[in-house]
């Protein structure tokens, strides 16, 4: 049985994470370039703390309020002044494809990465590319629609999943044995 939920992204939500995308990369860049400078205290509450660029408006990435998290967190709640979506926002004169690329990163544990790195090497691909094609397949699009499919595919990508868990679980069974190997030599 195939059951999948599809969620598609209209234009608004992608120009909305576009926009603030960009201003925070925007910030990013002018705090190195020392063009602006973090503020030392909250300019809400005035507690001396770290503090987080807030805006209220993402066309405008210079105007920049700088809050602690506390208060960042209040300034997106529903009703406060400083919500971005309550406030009216400029366009940024951009220009944006939905096949723009976006950076990812996380954090495996060291087990997963080395088991990963191994097959990626016995497939003859890069980590990243193998990783890549693990995503899109997965998590295909459609058309020009971006359409992200969560749910089952098939049958058989359930089992090519179903295999590379085991090839996993393999790799990781005999990296598990070669260290308790190792250990043991050395003592």
């Amino acid at each position: 049985m195939k059951t999948t939920l599809k969620y598609k992204i209209s234009n608004k939500d992608f120009i909305e994470y576009k926009q603030k995308a960009t201003a925070r990369r925007m910030t990013n860049e002018m705090l190195k370039r020392g063009e602006i400078t973090r503020a030392s205290h909250c300019e809400r509450c005035s507690i001396q703390y770290k503090t987080v660029a807030h805006h209220t408006d993402y066309g405008e990435p210079s105007k920049i309020v700088w809050l602690c998290n506390a208060c960042h967190g209040a300034a997106h709640r529903k009703y406060s002044d400083l919500n971005p979506l309550s406030i009216k926002q400029t366009t940024l004169a951009r220009a944006w494809h939905p096949r723009d690329y976006v950076q990812v990163s996380f954090n495996i544990p060291v087990e997963n990465f080395i088991a990963m790195k191994k097959l990626a090497k016995d497939t003859g691909k890069t980590f990243s590319k193998l990783l890549r094609g693990c995503v899109l397949e997965k998590y295909p699009v459609h058309n020009d629609q971006l359409e992200f499919n969560f749910g089952e595919n098939d049958n058989e990508n359930n089992a090519k999943i179903s295999e590379r868990i085991c090839v996993l679980e393999q790799i990781k069974t005999s990296l598990h044995e070669s260290n308790r190997r190792k250990i043991l030599s050395i003592r």
